[in-house]
């Protein structure tokens, strides 16, 4: 074969290439540059005198944090020197009460009071599904840490069918912070 026919080919072979990187090259998302200021200089954040304009989708707020959870199970404690302690660290956020259920405490639903010592009421969840967790069947509910401030309280759950609430337990719990 004559070696132009060569060089033709080779020719051919390069530009086809050239075609294929080229479509590649602009197909591809054109590379993220950051763009700040220079070291060692620390921009200051502008201050809005207004909030910015409402766009119409709603707010997403972050999930509040669990700060201290007390599984409450076996048989209830009378002596106030075996009291379950929650110790409630400092900061804003809940608290996760967990209350073992026993195999027979079977209820479409629960409904769980929390109270202080001398019986006012603290806080009050109904319509709770029961739940699994590593203590076999718990009822859980969360509520405020700083509904919670130093002292001894009450949790008691009732089984709910139809109208029909029935005292399941009542557990004692210190709180420390």
């Amino acid at each position: 074969m004559p070696a132009w026919w060569w060089a033709a080919a080779a020719a051919l072979i390069v530009a086809t290439a050239s075609v294929v990187w080229l479509a590649r090259d602009r197909s591809a998302p054109a590379p993220a540059i950051a763009v700040g200021p220079a070291p060692g200089v620390t921009a200051t954040p502008p201050i809005a005198s207004t909030p910015p304009a409402a766009t119409g989708q709603p707010r997403v707020t972050p999930a509040p944090v669990v700060l201290a959870t007390i599984t409450l199970f076996g048989p209830v404690v009378r002596d106030a020197a075996q009291i379950p302690v929650l110790s409630i660290p400092a900061g804003q956020g809940l608290v996760r009460v967990e209350v073992a259920l026993q195999d027979g405490d079977v209820f479409p639903t629960y409904r769980a009071e929390i109270t202080t010592q001398s019986g006012a009421a603290v806080f009050s969840a109904g319509r709770l599904p029961p739940s699994t967790s590593a203590s076999g069947r718990t009822v859980v509910t969360e509520l405020a840490a700083d509904r919670l401030p130093n002292g001894t309280y009450l949790v008691t759950v009732y089984g709910v069918r139809a109208d029909l609430a029935i005292t399941l337990v009542t557990y004692s719990f210190r709180v420390t912070r």
